[in-house]
């Protein structure tokens, strides 16, 4: 009987899995911003973010913004990125010169907010404990035009929001800011680590930017699921 329990209960999120997915899809742009849901795809020295869906959010979630000088190594990105595109890199770099490009480093800065959004989104934590290979799109580097970049020059504060559905980065003086305005060069995700509440639910512990997760979390929601039903 406990078998047959746990084979309904597996085609049973099967299921789930299928319909959370689609409906994902539907709601979400798919330009990947910070916040975004998705797996890393490796092609050769290359690496692409593929955006699966956007998580609900109930509160903005502040964010990390960085105006920084190119180097070797991030112009190196940057220019292989543009020739990924077929385009020539829209900014000259040179160590010996006296003008250097900057680009910008955008990053979630308040995890916890962003965890705590995670967590009361049943449906879509459902999705996320039949694949540990998906993770948060926590960090970009990217370009600007000349007119955005402007704008974000002196910004001291800047957010990620849910409108109509879509994660959208709006400014402290609530100016949104078009995807389309930036080049995401290079980017950095975060794990989901999963742990169990103090109800025995299991739910993300946190986000990880290190890759692994730290004790008593665990990268595979399904080991602590499995606990709980052998408990049973």
């Amino acid at each position: 009987m406990k078998y047959r329990t746990i084979l309904v209960l597996i085609m049973s999120l099967t299921f789930l899995r299928c319909s959370v997915y689609n409906n994902m899809q539907r709601n979400t742009s798919q330009v990947p911003n910070i916040g975004s849901l998705g797996k890393v795809v490796h092609d050769g020295l290359n690496k692409e973010f593929v955006k699966i869906g956007e998580p609900n959010l109930d509160s903005r979630i502040q964010l990390g913004v960085r105006r920084l000088p190119f180097t070797k190594k991030t112009y190196g990105r940057f220019k292989k990125y543009m020739e990924a595109k077929g385009e020539q890199p829209t900014i000259k770099f040179s160590d010996s010169s006296n003008t250097i490009p900057f680009y910008y480093q955008i990053e979630i800065l308040d995890d916890v907010n962003f965890t705590k959004n995670l967590n009361e989104d049943q449906k879509l934590l459902d999705y996320l404990k039949l694949d540990s290979k998906i993770k948060v799109l926590h960090e970009f580097k990217c370009v600007l035009d000349k007119e955005l970049d402007a704008s974000l020059k002196n910004l001291n504060q800047l957010f990620l929001v849910e409108e109509s559905g879509l994660l959208k980065l709006k400014s402290s003086d609530l100016k949104k800011i078009d995807m389309n305005q930036i080049n995401i060069f290079d980017f950095d995700v975060a794990t989901i680590c999963w742990n169990e509440n103090v109800y025995g639910q299991v739910e993300v512990g946190l986000i990880s930017v290190e890759g692994s997760c730290p004790k008593n979390t665990e990268k595979k929601a399904r080991k602590l699921e499995t606990k709980t039903l052998l408990k049973l």
